[in-house]
């Protein structure tokens, strides 16, 4: 039997995750315009912590799936 189901998962759920940063995106673009006027000055606010989160969050997403693919190749023997 094949160890697939973390890795099958995990993919199912990264969508979620980013509509989930998409939103928070926009939550914190409209909370930010609130208080400065130009959308220029928001989105050179908003966007740095995003895009560093980003260059953060992607590595590691690559490391976890091919982890799990790796644990996925796996097998284990059923004797009974």
């Amino acid at each position: 039997m094949h160890l697939y189901g973390r890795y099958y998962a995990f993919l199912s759920m990264l969508p979620y995750v980013v509509l989930i940063m998409l939103f928070l995106f926009a939550a914190c673009c409209f909370a930010i315009w609130g208080l400065v006027d130009e959308m220029k000055e928001v989105f050179e606010i908003v966007i740095l912590p995003f895009v560093l989160a980003g260059a953060i969050l992607v590595p590691f997403i690559f490391v976890v799936v091919y982890i799990l693919r790796w644990h996925g190749k796996r097998r284990v023997e059923c004797d009974g």
